[in-house]
């Protein structure tokens, strides 16, 4: 009996140790991936032919099990594995590392609510400001200050005791004109602004040819090769002796700004400069501008303005100068020939000049400064053309595009307790119609016409009023400015143009023609509408839906003041059009 009861023993013994079972090999999990896109495929394998097992949002983090090629097999919450895009994801190696304190090391930096530049910010932190810091993520630094928790950028904070943080002096100083900011690294992703030669950026990561750069509360992604970088305080250095027979100006991008005794917040206002207002930059320190504002120095914060490199040598050769044009709105496009149909050679933005070669019709032939001919509209500049002592002193030409006099309805659709539709992010459509439409109003009027805005500011108003607005004035165009949602799929994007009435087909057309020559959104094209303000006005009258802010990236780009500048003057070269 005691013989049998060992046996059983013994078997029981190598069963529960798992005899002849070969041992597995645990990764350590030490690794983690953050989504970058805005939907990112997880896949059954490694490959695009792949089944999707499920999406994931932009953010989500990941543990990393392994990586095949340019793939990242990535552990689940759920406990599941699956496949992730290695250039749709950034690759954080250390994310464990908390504990004492750091000083915040310039004014605006932004406490965001995640390790995200998407993420949303939860107020502004200034420089010295003390942080406890929790944790790190790739190049973010959670940290708790005043009792609430936030993530910063680890490039501007510097790290005392038990925590070390590299903090990266690394600038870089943009080489071009024009320059596209991006949302994230790929040529795909929305344009939220632009940068121009001399624009400093505090460097934040770089990767696949991209660079993630902040410059004052301005963030995003621009392409490598249009950025020379440089070290510590040598930006300006460099900027200054690469440019030295040229001088940097600058133009307000916002409606107004204050000019303050000091670099900082906490500047004492002694004035204030409004939207399209030029200077000349004396200086630059920590993202704010010196300039002389009635011969008394102040500064400005940077990321409220748009900076150009002005040569002080004169281009063209003798004789061969007919005056100067001073572009007035951000984002005028320069195109190949006089008419708004050729192609886009450049961009311009407001506070930009460039010497007059010739006139056409109503256009200037105008020299770039890499010594290329372009042509710009005459109603979209403010000129100054120099007397010829061999003829009649010359006339520019006629800056009304056809639109002198005409009586134009602009209707920012929505308003007062009608919020419109909501954005991905919580922008109302009420707001940015009003924006929308109130620069489109201030290009019609520099033109001659007589515009009229169905609502100027945040209130109800009702349908029918607003087609009796443009009864009543016996409008010959009304415009009604919209943006579009559908929160069923936030991935459709674009911008579309709507008609009832068969006599309001061709403008709607020549307004979408228009939007597409300005934006780079897709255009979903002239379609037909059953819209109230349309249906039941009988003059030419058109609906537009400018972009989709139920799409996340579309809804950043809508709120900027670039965007809203360039569809704004899209619509614009619409009615010259149409009113030719």
């Amino acid at each position: 009996m005691g013989r049998k009861l060992t046996f059983i023993l013994l078997i029981l013994l190598l069963t529960c140790t798992g005899f002849n079972q070969p041992v597995k090999k645990v990764q350590a999990e030490t690794s983690k991936v953050t989504v970058n896109a805005s939907v990112l495929n997880i896949r059954k394998g490694p490959g695009l032919s792949y089944p999707i097992l499920k999406q994931v949002q932009k953010g989500d983090q990941f543990t990393v099990l392994q990586k095949k090629n340019d793939w990242y097999e990535i552990k689940m919450p759920s406990g599941d594995t699956g496949w992730a895009a290695s250039w749709l994801v950034s690759l954080n190696e250390s994310n464990t590392v908390g504990g004492g304190t750091g000083t915040v090391t310039v004014d605006g930096v932004r406490l965001r609510s995640g390790p995200s530049s998407d993420s949303s910010i939860l107020r502004v932190l200034q420089k010295d400001q003390v942080v406890t810091i929790q944790s790190q993520n790739g190049n973010w630094v959670k940290v708790t200050v005043d009792g609430g928790n936030g993530w910063i950028s680890k490039d501007f904070l510097s790290s005392k005791e038990k925590v070390s943080i590299q903090s990266s002096s690394s600038k870089g100083i943009v080489t071009v004109d024009n320059l596209n900011i991006r949302t994230s690294p790929t040529i795909s992703s929305s344009v939220i602004g632009s940068l121009n030669t001399g624009n400093e950026l505090n460097i934040l990561e770089e990767q696949n040819g991209w660079v993630h750069f902040t410059m004052g509360t301005l963030e995003g992604w621009v392409s490598s090769q249009y950025v020379q970088k440089v070290s510590g305080n040598e930006g300006n250095q460099n900027t200054q002796s690469k440019n030295s027979n040229q001088k940097m100006t600058g133009t307000v991008n916002v409606n107004s700004i204050n000019v303050r005794s000091k670099p900082s917040l906490d500047g004492k206002i002694i004035g204030s400069i409004t939207s399209g207002q030029s200077f000349e930059i004396e200086k630059e320190e920590n993202n704010w501008i010196e300039i002389k504002l009635n011969n008394q120095i102040g500064w400005i914060a940077g990321w409220y303005v748009n900076k150009s490199t002005q040569s002080t040598v004169t281009a063209p050769q003798k004789g061969s100068q007919k005056g100067s044009v001073t572009i007035l709105y951000n984002g005028t496009n320069l195109r190949g020939n006089a008419t708004t149909n050729s192609s886009i050679l450049s961009r311009a933005n407001a506070g930009d000049s460039f010497n007059i070669l010739d006139t056409v019709n109503d256009w200037y032939k105008i020299q770039l400064k890499n010594g290329g001919i372009a042509y710009v509209a005459s109603w979209l500049v403010s000129s100054s053309e120099t007397k010829s002592k061999s003829s009649e002193m010359n006339t520019p030409p006629s800056t009304t595009g056809g639109l002198k006099g005409k009586i134009i309805v602009i209707d920012p659709g929505h308003g007062g307790q009608d919020k419109g539709t909501s954005g991905y992010r919580g922008t109302f459509e009420k707001n940015i119609t009003l924006s929308t439409a109130m620069k489109l109003y201030q290009k019609l009027k520099n033109a001659g016409a007589n515009v009229i805005l169905t609502r100027s500011d945040d209130h109800y108003i009702s349908l029918p009023a607003r087609v009796g607005i443009a009864q009543n004035n016996h409008a010959d165009a009304f415009i009604s400015i919209h943006f579009d949602s559908l929160k069923e799929d936030q991935s459709v994007t674009g911008h579309t143009t709507y008609y009832y009435h068969e006599n309001q087909k061709e403008l709607a057309n020549d307004i979408d023609q228009g939007i597409s020559a300005s934006v780079s959104v897709k255009d979903r094209g002239v379609r037909f509408g059953d819209f109230h303000v349309i249906r039941e006005n009988s003059g030419p009258a058109v609906l537009t839906e400018l972009g989709y802010l139920s799409n996340p990236n579309e809804e950043l780009l809508i709120n900027t003041q670039q965007y809203q500048e360039l569809v704004s003057t899209g619509i614009y070269n619409g009615l010259v059009e149409y009113f030719k």
